[in-house]
């Protein structure tokens, strides 16, 4: 069963047979060693995300919630299991890939909010936003549709200026906008509103659900803040390393995804 809501896709029973799947993820783990001993940050999680679909992986500090975002980009690679990225009908297992093939592969097809921007300080406002795009060899129109974006977030009289001259949130803008530039067909936010007033991040969260509606994109939103929690659909919550439960969440009151964070699993 599924409905509209706001701009996003609701999977009522947190997956939608008509539509196709975007991330798998295969008894998928995660180990550090700490002080000689193996430490388990994800245990063999088993987990299918749709595509269109907005959801959030909530949990405290630890849980793993960042680990399992750097896990699905690629950008680390687990201790066993793996992550496949379907893409134009294609299956693609990203931890087979080689390092450098999986930085190709997620400039291509993974648009990726980072919690601390990671913005390039000698590039302006504006060749930060288009530089994924041009990196790829593309660059017909991206000007325009950068400065559109970027008017959109609020930032369009800071084209030409330099991330240390702007605020944390407008840096976080900024980033945002150069993940949606290119409308991947996988968005990964790590604490996408953490840096922004209510004004910015009620903006931020119709944007996301807009785009994530018209390109069929896959949003994953890690927090630990129910706030954020409420603007997606579906949350999945994080604890000892696994998925605990899910549940419906968009428009819960913050105590009420509290609530129902809590009772998870339980």
């Amino acid at each position: 069963m599924r409905g509209e809501v706001a701009g996003a896709n609701v999977y009522a029973n947190g997956a939608d047979a008509t539509r196709p799947v975007i991330i798998r993820l295969e008894a998928l783990s995660k180990n550090y060693q700490e002080a000689g001993r193996s430490r388990s940050i994800l245990d063999e999680l088993n987990r299918e995300f749709y595509a269109g679909e907005f959801v959030c992986l909530l949990g405290k500090s630890g849980s793993g919630k960042s680990t399992l975002l750097n896990l699905i980009s690629g950008i680390d690679a687990p201790s066993s299991g793996h992550v496949v990225i379907c893409n134009g009908g294609e299956e693609v297992r990203i931890t087979a890939l080689s390092e450098q093939q999986r930085t190709l592969f997620r400039r291509r097809h993974i648009g990726i909010v980072f919690q601390f921007f990671n913005l390039i300080p000698t590039l302006t406002v504006l060749e930060n936003v288009t530089l994924p795009l041009e990196l790829a060899g593309r660059y017909q129109g991206i000007q325009a549709q950068a400065k559109a974006l970027l008017d959109r977030v609020g930032l369009a009289d800071r084209l030409a200026t330099y991330p240390d001259k702007l605020s944390g949130g407008e840096q976080q803008r900024v980033a945002i906008a150069r993940a949606l530039l290119f409308e991947p067909g996988v968005l990964l936010a790590d604490e996408p509103t953490g840096n922004l007033d209510s004004a910015s991040a009620d903006r931020l969260w119709t944007i996301l659900r807009e785009v994530a509606a018209r390109r069929q994109m896959t949003v994953v939103v890690v927090t630990h803040e129910p706030v954020a929690a409420s603007n997606c659909v579906e949350t999945f919550v994080l604890r000892d390393g696994t998925v605990a439960g899910r549940f419906d969440s968009y428009g819960l009151t913050p105590s009420e995804l509290v609530l129902r964070a809590a009772s998870a699993g339980r």
